[in-house]
């Protein structure tokens, strides 16, 4: 499961039926804040709703970096002194989240551009992960549906061809000849999987530069509570410098997923999260 995931114990709203526990075992995560809706209304003056107005530098430059589709807005973010090291409530970076945006065409105008203006590149998260851990991720998970394309593929060929299995529930070779079968581009001609390569020029691009996996991360859920306190307490004290202060709001009500307050209260989270 991915480690770079949602809140640990409040339901996911983009997963109906999807509890707290589901959530703890697939995104482990601390306990979210919880924000009044009135307090998300001073967050984001006079009604509540993010804009270029009433976000902090810092909210413009993990929301550039999170979407990873705008170099003027990564430009604009940075024009305003944004801090390209901050780390957010999830002890993430802006070039953490441009690291996972392969699929963009602007992605390599993003790494270089954040590197240029300083971004360190091995600065971890809350759970001990860096940017090249991500991309890592990104790498295992996408290459292995890619194979698995490539395999259902293979399959469709061989019954267009009458090569499939035959007898009971398949027919015979001749039956399976004038089968329509679904069938779309080869897999590296598909938008899924066609900038891929794009992600290995990232990865080479900060490996390079010196990007290296985190030291020990960790998984909440195989800690036991102790050993998760001390390893929290030793990431904290790691990166205390203000050099990492995050300046921006907990909440941000653009994420997929999430919706703006309607009543009371919300689940507070991390910009771009």
């Amino acid at each position: 499961s991915s480690h770079f995931g949602s809140s640990r114990f409040s339901g996911d709203p983009s997963c109906p039926g999807r509890g707290p526990l589901w959530q703890c075992a697939r995104h482990p995560r601390m306990p979210s804040r919880v924000i009044k809706k009135d307090e998300v209304k001073r967050m984001y003056a006079p009604d509540g709703m993010p804009t270029a107005n009433n976000q902090t530098p810092g909210d413009l430059l993990f929301t550039a970096c999170h979407d990873g589709v705008s170099i003027a807005s990564l430009t604009r973010a940075l024009d305003k002194r944004a801090n390209v090291n901050a780390r957010n409530r999830a002890g993430k970076t802006p070039l953490m989240y441009a690291a996972l945006n392969w699929a963009h065409p602007q992605y390599m105008n993003f790494l270089r551009k954040l590197t240029d203006s300083g971004a360190e590149l091995n600065v971890e998260s809350e759970h001990g992960y860096t940017a090249l851990d991500g991309m890592n991720e990104q790498i295992q998970v996408w290459e292995a549906a890619r194979e698995r394309e490539r395999r259902e593929q293979q399959e469709r060929r061989e019954f267009m061809e009458g090569r499939g299995p035959t007898g009971f529930g398949f027919g015979s070779a001749e039956d399976q000849r004038k089968m329509i079968v679904w069938n779309q581009p080869l897999v590296d001609e598909l938008d899924t999987f066609k900038m891929l390569p794009q992600l290995y020029e990232g990865k080479k691009f900060l490996a390079e530069k010196g990007a290296k996996v985190g030291e020990a991360p960790f998984n909440p859920a195989y800690v036991t509570d102790d050993e998760f306190v001390q390893k929290r307490d030793k990431l904290i004290a790691k990166y205390k410098d203000t050099k990492y202060n995050f300046e921006g709001h907990f909440w941000r009500p653009a994420i997929p997923g999430l919706r703006p307050p309607t009543d009371g209260i919300v689940g507070g989270t991390s910009p771009a999260q």
